[in-house]
C-alpha cells in the first residue's frame, strides 16, 4: 500500500460520521525537482474535470534559478502539461516580492513588486502566461518615481503588511488583496510621513484593466490612525479602509473610527466612536448594502483577547448602524490570562478567513501566533554566540456570528506547533467552508490527547505528521479524522499554504527531492 500511494494516482473515499463530509483524495504521481523552496501559489478548475496548479520555485545557495511552474492535471490528477516560466534575476531589481496570482480564462498573471535601481522607481509588473499558446507577456501595472514617494515619507519594503489570512502590520509597506469572487485585486502602498499617513491604492480586474488609482491621506499628531482592515469589492470598483484613532496610548478616551470608501470617483468617509476603547482585530465583509467588520477585541490591560466584535455600517451613508461586543466565556479564556507564560508572551490572533454563510452569518477563524527569542549562553569571559527565534502557531479560535451580531458559538481548538523557520509551511492550517461545515486541515502527531474537558489537544511533529481534518458543524461541534497517514505518503503536506477553490483544497507534499500534489474535495 505504501508504494502504491507513493507512485500511482489514487482516489480514497473516507466514510466519516453521519452528516459529516465524505472526502475524496486525489494525488499526482511523485515527481522530483531540485528546488527545496517551492510552494503552491494558485489552483483553478479547468472546466473539464481537471485543474490548473501553479507553483513558485527558488534555488538554494548553489542555484540562482527562480520562477513559476504552471501545470495542468486531468480528473485523475495525471499531469497533462507543464510549463516552466523562469524569471531572470536582474541586478537592478531590488526587494522583489511576489504579491499574488490572478487568472482570466487560461491566462495566469504573477504580480510582482520591486524597486528598479536603474530607473529609480518602484514598479509593479504582471508576468502573464497563456497556457495553451505558452506565450509570455509582461505588463507594467504602475510605476512610481522614488522622488514622489520620498516627498510623502518613508517606505520600507519587506513582508506584506496585510494579507487575507493575516493581521495588519503597519511596519511593512505593501498590501495585496482579492475580491471574494476572485475576479479583481487591489494593491496598496503604506507610506508614513512626518505628520500624515498615505495609502496609495490601485485596483485592477483579472484582465489587468485598471479600475482605481487613488491616494488616501490620514492625519497624525494627537490622533494616531491605525489601519484596522481592508476590503475590495464590486469587481475591483470599490475599496474600503477602516482606520481607528486614539487620543492617547492608554486608551482613556473613546476611539474615533473612520470607514473610507474609495472608487474611481474619489473617496468619501464616515466616522463613528468605539466606546469600548479596545484594540480591534477585524475582517471586512460586504453584504448587500451593509459593511460588516467582525473579529476579536482586546481591552487595554488584558493579556489576551477578550471577546468577539461586530460593527455594522450603512453602505449608503457610511454611518454606524450597530455595534456589539460579546465577551469570551471563562472556559475559552482559561489558561490564557494568567501564569508565567502569558506574562511573557502576548499571542496575536492571525486571521485565516472570514466566510459569509447561506443564512447571512459569519464564520471567523484566527490562530494564536507568537515568537520566542532565545539567546545562546556563553561560558565565563566568553562572548555570546547570538541566538535564535522560535515561531509558534498554537490554538485556532473559531466563531460564528449571526446577522445581528449575536455570537452563536466559539470554538477553541487546542494546538501546539513550532519551528525555527518562519516559512515552514508544514505548520499552521488551511480552512475550507462548504455545506455548513468548517473544515480545518492540519498536520498533527499520532499521539492525540484529551484535555480536562475531554476535548482533543493536537501537537505537531514537523517531520512525521498525519494530515488530519477537523470538522466543525453548524452548531459548533468538533470531530476530527485522519486523512493521510504519514507512513503511506510523501508528506508532511504544506498545510499552511493550501490553496482553495470552490469545494476543493490543494496541498504540496515534499520529502527530500520527492514531491506530490494532493487534492481534497467533497
Amino acid at each position: 500500500m505504501k508504494s502504491f500511494f507513493a507512485i500511482f494516482s489514487f482516489i480514497i473515499v473516507l466514510n466519516c460520521y453521519a452528516q459529516e463530509p465524505v472526502f475524496k483524495i486525489r494525488a499526482s504521481d511523485v515527481f522530483r525537482d531540485e528546488y527545496r523552496e517551492t510552494y503552491v501559489v494558485f489552483a483553478q478548475d479547468d472546466s473539464k474535470g481537471g485543474c490548473y496548479v501553479g507553483r513558485s520555485y527558488k534555488g538554494g545557495i548553489l542555484s540562482s534559478a527562480e520562477g513559476y511552474y504552471v501545470e495542468r492535471y486531468d480528473a485523475g490528477m495525471k499531469l497533462v502539461k507543464s510549463i516552466d516560466y523562469p524569471q531572470e534575476n536582474k541586478t537592478y531589481q531590488k526587494y522583489k516580492l511576489l504579491l499574488g496570482v490572478v487568472s482570466h480564462a487560461d491566462t495566469f498573471s504573477f504580480i510582482e513588486f520591486f524597486y528598479n535601481v536603474k530607473q529609480k522607481a518602484y514598479q509593479c509588473i504582471a508576468h502573464s502566461i497563456n497556457f495553451e499558446s505558452a506565450k509570455y507577456t509582461d505588463t507594467t501595472l504602475f510605476s512610481i518615481d522614488r522622488g514622489e514617494l520620498d516627498d510623502m515619507g518613508k517606505i520600507a519594503l519587506g513582508k506584506l503588511f496585510y494579507k487575507g489570512e493575516n493581521h495588519v502590520d503597519e511596519k511593512s509597506a505593501i498590501a495585496f488583496l482579492k475580491t471574494s469572487e476572485n475576479d479583481a485585486f487591489a494593491i496598496m502602498l503604506n507610506i508614513r510621513g512626518r505628520d500624515k499617513k498615505y495609502y496609495k491604492i490601485y485596483s485592477f480586474d483579472n484582465k489587468l484593466s485598471k479600475k482605481i488609482e487613488h491616494t488616501a491621506v490620514k492625519g497624525l499628531g494627537k490622533k494616531e490612525y491605525t489601519l484596522s482592515t481592508i476590503g475590495v469589492f464590486n469587481a475591483g470598483e470599490t475599496v474600503y479602509l477602516l482606520t481607528m484613532g486614539d487620543y492617547d496610548d492608554k486608551r482613556t478616551n473613546p476611539a474615533d473610527c473612520q470607514i473610507t470608501e474609495i472608487s474611481a470617483a474619489g473617496e468619501r468617509s464616515g466616522s463613528f466612536v468605539n466606546e469600548l476603547r479596545a484594540y480591534e482585530n477585524l475582517k471586512l465583509i460586504k453584504k448587500d448594502n451593509a459593511i460588516i467588520c467582525a473579529g476579536f477585541y482586546i481591552e487595554p490591560k488584558s493579556k489576551w483577547f477578550d471577546g468577539v466584535s461586530f460593527f455594522k455600517i450603512d453602505g449608503a451613508g457610511l454611518g454606524l448602524q450597530q455595534v456589539k461586543h460579546t465577551p469570551f466565556t471563562e472556559e475559552i479564556k482559561k489558561g490564557k490570562t494568567g501564569g508565567w507564560f502569558s506574562s511573557r508572551y502576548n499571542k496575536a490572533l492571525l486571521f485565516k478567513n472570514a466566510v459569509l454563510t447561506d443564512d447571512d452569518s459569519f464564520i471567523l477563524t484566527g490562530e494564536e501566533y507568537y515568537e520566542v527569542e532565545t539567546q545562546n549562553t556563553a561560558g565565563p569571559g566568553m562572548v555570546s554566540a547570538g541566538g535564535y527565534v522560535t515561531y509558534h502557531f498554537d490554538n485556532i479560535i473559531c466563531t460564528k456570528v449571526d446577522a445581528s451580531g449575536n455570537v452563536v458559538w466559539v470554538k477553541d481548538v487546542e494546538k501546539e506547533q513550532s519551528s525555527g523557520d518562519i516559512n515552514d509551511a508544514r505548520l499552521s492550517y488551511t480552512p475550507l467552508y462548504k455545506n455548513n461545515i468548517l473544515s480545518l486541515f492540519i498536520n498533527v502527531s499520532k499521539d492525540i490527547k484529551l484535555n480536562d474537558a475531554g476535548n482533543p489537544r493536537f501537537r505537531g511533529n514537523n517531520n512525521k505528521s498525519d494530515l488530519t481534518v477537523l470538522n466543525i458543524s453548524s452548531d459548533g461541534n468538533l470531530k476530527y479524522e485522519k486523512l493521510v497517514d504519514d507512513e503511506s505518503s510523501i508528506g508532511p503536506y504544506m498545510t499552511a499554504r493550501g490553496i482553495t477553490v470552490p469545494g476543493s483544497i490543494f496541498f504540496l507534499g515534499r520529502k527530500g527531492a520527492e514531491k506530490q500534489m494532493l487534492e481534497i474535495s467533497y
